[in-house]
């Protein structure tokens, strides 16, 4: 490692001397940054797909040591040359204002806490991965995970309070991870005379477009529109269950949830399909997804000591995307396969364009990515052959969206709540959490006997640890992406290409051009939220009236 730093630092010198005009500054800087980045991000995904080997483990902690700081004291100067020499190249331009506020975040106290954050963040991910049943033959969380949609309650309800006992014997060690992650973070707002680390986040993910007013503004919108929609669905789960109220290992079951065919009984079969229905949308998308095939950057199976979740990192340097997710067997692995690949077909439109080394807005990502699982619904009869169970399938999914949007805007708000009040306790903030999902959420879900795990909920959630203030762009993206379905009902050819000219976009456009070259809008009104509803409702209602006749 130390022969790669001395290359990162000759590599630097070489464009200090070497960049003469801007555009070439421009360009030269771009191509250092992606190569460096490009090496972190390998690190990062070799150790999430055996967080048992010591070698990735340690190639992780040195690159996070050694050579992250460097490159981020390297992009600092960078980004002072591009503004202090050529400030008038890039005059009232949203580079500009990004730039300004990456200069602005930056400072050289931070480095050494930004290295504290990542070891505890490693820490977290080992200790997720290797979560299992407490049982003598332990089981793995994510084979658990698995069993919360079989039809048997009491396969259910075991399998939840395993993973609950399961979360709830490491509480200790996570509530003190996180409770380290909330101190690092605070301090390193408060270096940069922050009042919290809310604006520092803010500042750093290169929020521009909105503000928390913003954030909360949503929140209400879902909390008023959102709910009720999923309030129905639930009503229909407890009836279909035929129970009083439903419990939380219930919360997978619903009276659409059975499709037999998974399209998933291997990863051979999986991608096949998924390829088939990707071709249909266009032939161009599925032609990334065997790009992807042929590098063998795909990792789609779960297995132990591999980090949950899934996840599509760009890889700048090589201009292509390694892919990782946890296949479950069930018909979930397709849609989440097409939302990775929303991913990459992103990256694979706009790799071309003039970046100038700008991270792509999570809020651009995430669009891309649910626009791609809505659309594609329109081709899931290539996946599941009973035309029965494409409707039902097509119900579950607009079922997840509803379920999901409250809970986009809970871990938001929690997040506020926990960076404006980093001296909060360890009770206070499981608190906050339970009364928040009290709010923003229905009432359909009887907690009783496991008031503890509602209020610890949020342990699971990788994002809260990893990615903080990762979370609103759900929210925003799934309106947007409702809205991107309603218009490829209509035209489907002309909302396609409309969809790739706006993922062609450079990130130097602000979110709401993006959103605008592809036909819909980021600051939904309250009368386009009940226009959207509608038609959603309207959606659900052919569904369940071709499912009846």
């Amino acid at each position: 490692m130390k022969t790669v730093k001395r290359k990162l630092e000759n590599d630097f010198n070489e464009l200090m001397k070497s960049a003469d005009t801007f555009p070439r500054f421009i360009e030269q800087s771009r191509a250092f940054i992606h190569k460096y980045d490009e090496m972190v991000i390998w690190a990062s995904i070799d150790f999430q797909r055996d967080t048992s080997n010591q070698q990735y483990e340690d190639r992780l902690k040195e690159v996070q040591r050694d050579i992250k700081p460097l490159l981020a004291v390297c992009k600092k100067r960078l980004y002072d040359i591009c503004l202090e020499k050529h400030g008038e190249a890039i005059e009232n331009t949203r580079m500009q204002t990004i730039l300004m506020h990456q200069q602005t975040s930056f400072s050289d106290k931070n480095i050494l806490i930004r290295q504290q954050e990542d070891e505890q963040i490693n820490r977290y991910i080992q200790l997720i991965g290797s979560l299992q049943s407490m049982d003598e033959e332990a089981v793995l969380i994510h084979d658990l995970t698995a069993l919360l949609f079989e039809s048997d309650e009491d396969v259910r309800e075991t399998a939840y309070r395993a993973i609950h006992l399961s979360y709830q014997h490491h509480a200790e060690s996570l509530q003190s991870i996180f409770s380290e992650l909330i101190r690092l973070r605070h301090e390193k707002a408060k270096n940069l005379e922050l009042e919290n680390y809310v604006a520092y986040a803010f500042m750093e993910l290169g929020r521009i477009d909105y503000t928390s007013k913003e954030c909360l503004r949503l929140a209400l919108a879902v909390q008023k529109h959102i709910v009720p929609l999923k309030e129905v669905f639930q009503e229909e789960q407890t009836r279909f269950l035929g129970k009083q109220q439903l419990r939380p290992w219930d919360v997978r079951i619903s009276p659409y949830s059975d499709v037999q065919e998974t399209a998933s009984t291997s990863v051979e079969s999986l991608l096949e399909t998924v390829g088939r229905i990707l071709s249909n949308l266009d032939p161009s998308f599925h032609k990334v997804l065997e790009e992807l095939k042929s590098q063998k950057h795909l990792d789609l199976e779960g297995r132990a000591h591999k980090a949950g979740g899934g996840f599509c990192e760009f890889l700048p340097e090589s201009e292509t995307s390694f892919l990782f997710m946890n296949r479950t067997q069930t018909f979930d692995d397709v849609v989440i396969l097409i939302h990775e690949l929303g991913h990459a077909i992103h990256h694979d439109l706009m790799k071309d364009a003039p970046d100038n080394f700008q991270q792509i807005p999570m809020e651009v990502a995430e669009f891309a990515a649910m626009t791609f699982e809505l659309l594609s619904m329109e081709f899931w009869h290539l996946a599941i052959e009973d035309a029965a169970h494409v409707r039902k399938a097509k119900l579950e999914q607009f079922r997840l969206v509803i379920e999901f949007l409250p809970q986009t805007i809970i871990v938001d708000q929690f997040q506020e709540w926990l960076y404006r009040n980093p001296a909060h306790t360890v009770e206070e903030r499981n608190e906050q959490f339970a009364s928040l999902s009290d709010r923003f959420d229905s009432n359909a879900i009887d907690w009783r006997t496991l008031s503890r795990w509602k209020g610890e909920e949020w342990l699971s959630i990788i994002h809260l640890f990893e990615t903080p203030f990762y979370y609103i762009e759900y929210a925003m993206a799934q309106i947007a992406a409702l809205q991107m379905y309603r218009k490829y009902k209509a035209q489907p050819q002309q909302t396609i290409e409309a969809f790739k000219t706006a993922l062609r976009a450079t990130r130097t456009h602000s979110v709401k051009e993006v959103y605008a070259l592809a036909g819909v809008s980021f600051d939904v009104s309250e009368h386009e939220m009940q226009a959207l509803v509608c038609f959603v409702q309207e959606e659900i209602d052919k569904l369940q009236h071709l499912k009846n006749h």
